[in-house]
């Protein structure tokens, strides 16, 4: 069974302004709004493990959301992509292994999160 949809049936985009728009209801604007509040307090409600778990699985969305976006709507062959996504995991395992420090705390928000909680 089908769920029901937001957006009503025969709703047809006439302009391009409005087939371009980021968030097409105000449910999905409130949600995207209510996602991003949830996100700047996890550290200060959720374990060490738990938030790293989520910092991985937000890595690995971002990445695949921009993959998305090149191969899915351009149909493209993507080499660079991945070339990018090595770098900046290199980068990441270089600053965290070089300063002695854990998986999230070269991430600038970590330690801002870190000095307001203490």
């Amino acid at each position: 069974m089908a769920s029901p949809s937001l957006i009503p049936a025969g709703d047809f985009r006439t302009a391009y302004a409005a087939d371009t728009t980021i968030f097409p209801t105000t449910t999905s604007r409130n949600a995207a709004i209510a996602g991003i509040v949830l996100i700047c307090f996890a550290p200060q409600v959720i374990n060490e493990y738990s938030l790293s778990i989520l910092i991985q699985i937000g890595i690995f969305a971002i990445a695949a959301l921009g993959l998305n976006i090149l191969v899915g709507f351009t149909g493209q062959i993507s080499i660079g992509h991945a070339a990018f996504f090595l770098f900046g995991a290199f980068t990441s395992a270089y600053i965290s292994n070089n300063l002695r420090s854990r998986y999230s705390s070269p991430f600038p928000w970590r330690a801002w999160s870190r000095r307001w909680s203490a």
